[in-house]
């Protein structure tokens, strides 16, 4: 469960950083 929770995490902080370097 903690792996889960500690991948979703990455993902959504590579999102965040793919959605600023776009902007």
């Amino acid at each position: 469960m903690l792996k889960a929770c500690r991948s979703m995490l990455m993902r959504v902080v590579l999102h965040k950083l793919v959605v600023a370097y776009i902007g």
